[in-house]
């Protein structure tokens, strides 16, 4: 699923919610200020969301927890992640 389109900058995923069986979410280069709406995405393994507005590291892991397939992940770009220790904490939180 690739959702970056110049046209139009994403504040979420609530539209692409009902996919559930997707596997790639690349969304880089939006204003994307949650991602909510892969919850239900299982068997996510790339999400490439660097460069938007995701804050709050502690509450992002939590929400990561639940992809037990994800082998690919970029957040750069994001204020998360210029929190204090931000990979360590992703290496470590990470199935």
């Amino acid at each position: 699923m690739i959702c970056t389109d110049f046209a139009l900058q994403l504040q979420n995923l609530d539209g692409i919610a009902s996919n559930f069986r997707t596997k790639q979410v690349y969304c880089q280069n939006n204003h994307l200020q949650n991602i909510n709406g892969i919850k239900k995405f299982k068997f996510l393994n790339v999400l490439l969301v660097g460069d938007n507005q995701l804050r709050d590291l502690d509450i992002f892991l939590e929400f990561l927890k639940k992809f037990a397939f994800l082998e690919q992940l970029d957040l750069f770009g994001n204020p998360l992640a210029e929190e204090p220790d931000y990979r360590l904490k992703i290496i470590y939180n990470m199935p």
